[in-house]
């Protein structure tokens, strides 16, 4: 039990970590009453890595690729309320 909550910290900060690096310009809404937030997606262009973060009510989903010690690698974390996995890929071949 108390790693899954270990690793929900992780992915909370994960995805928060993720969040606070779009940074946009605030867009002006009229009248946002009664709206609802239900999905979120941002893409960060780096010259060094891209990342891409879409988190909607039932999933989340982080995808980054970078050099890492001089190797192309692609990280991608996805889960759910109850799941999540993670996939470490080298790019060299792609």
């Amino acid at each position: 039990m108390k790693s899954k909550s270990i690793l929900s910290i992780i992915v909370i900060a994960t995805v928060l970590g993720g969040i606070s690096s779009c940074r946009s310009p605030a867009k002006p809404v009229a009248d946002p009453a009664g709206w609802r937030v239900v999905a979120f997606e941002c893409i960060v262009k780096r010259r060094d890595a891209n990342e891409q973060l879409y988190v909607d009510e039932n999933r989340f989903e982080h995808l980054r690729e970078a050099q890492v010690r001089g190797q192309k690698m692609r990280i991608v974390i996805k889960g759910t309320l109850n799941q999540m996995s993670t996939q470490v890929r080298d790019c060299r071949g792609m």
